[in-house]
């Protein structure tokens, strides 16, 4: 739970829960079980037939408020290829919905990791996001090792 006597919050990134099959519910308990102030979804696991959409959504957002949790939201890209395939991707409508997403979930950011990738130049990418990210009210979180 958010602590507003801390000087920051502490969450825990739902990739790091991937090896306990978690759903995004399920993600939320542990945080909040664990004492985590939020969840970062750079990835969700979904139950067959359930699908990223307003409900999904909605539902997340409310679960989270009643634990008192903020979220991130991943699926922004900045790797201008498909990296198993090589071929094009078209960024703007990857990391638009991924914005999108981000708030209709009320999140506090969305999120873009580059971990496939060790040599790219990413600025005129990664400043297309934040742009976007900003547009939809959301702070931007690009994480590039």
């Amino acid at each position: 739970m958010i602590d507003d006597k801390s000087p920051f919050a502490v969450g825990i990134d739902s990739y790091s829960l991937k090896p306990l099959h978690l759903l995004p519910s399920e993600c939320l308990e542990w945080a909040a079980k664990n004492g985590a102030d939020g969840v970062q979804f750079s990835e969700v696991n979904l139950p067959p037939g359930r699908a990223v959409d307003e409900t999904f959504l909605k539902d997340l957002s409310q679960h989270a408020q009643s634990r008192k949790l903020y979220l991130e939201w991943g699926g922004g890209q900045h790797i201008p290829f498909d990296v198993d395939t090589g071929k094009p991707v078209d960024l703007a409508s990857i990391n638009r919905r991924a914005a999108e997403q981000a708030a209709a979930l009320g999140a506090t950011a969305f999120v873009a990791v580059n971990l496939a990738m060790k040599k790219i130049n990413t600025s005129e990418n990664a400043r297309m996001i934040a742009d976007m990210a900003y547009t939809w009210g959301v702070r931007p979180n690009l994480i590039i090792p």
